[in-house]
């Protein structure tokens, strides 16, 4: 089903001058950042100087962290675990009988040790 909106007028009412009011008002706001801004707009410049300056640090960052981890991660890895053991196996030692017991039915229910 074609409308010929020519014979029919518009769809829709819009206050008188509209069209030609939203378009005075945008060419103010365009063009007179513009001549602010020596030719750009005020929002392509901070965006140029972001993406100048700002992500390259940002991805230089980034990278560092990420090398950081790595090197902690493996520094640490050499006898953490032996260590590890060792401090449990004292603990363990230090507990009287009865508390040994509680920990043992303590361990013994927990559903993600035996899985």
């Amino acid at each position: 089903m074609e409308k010929d909106f020519g014979k029919i007028g518009m769809p829709y009412r819009t206050p008188e001058g509209f069209f030609e009011k939203s378009r005075e008002s945008i060419l103010e706001m365009t063009v007179g950042t513009m001549e602010q801004t020596g030719g750009k707009s005020g929002g392509a410049a901070s965006r140029s100087i972001l993406r100048r300056i700002f992500l390259p640090v940002a991805a230089a960052a980034c990278a560092a962290a990420i090398a950081f981890g790595v090197v902690a991660i493996r520094s640490g890895e050499s006898g953490e675990s032996e260590d590890y053991l060792e401090r449990y196996d004292s603990y363990l030692g230090t507990l009287s009988d009865s508390a040994l017991a509680e920990y043992t039915e303590y361990m013994e229910n927990d559903i993600f040790i035996y899985q």
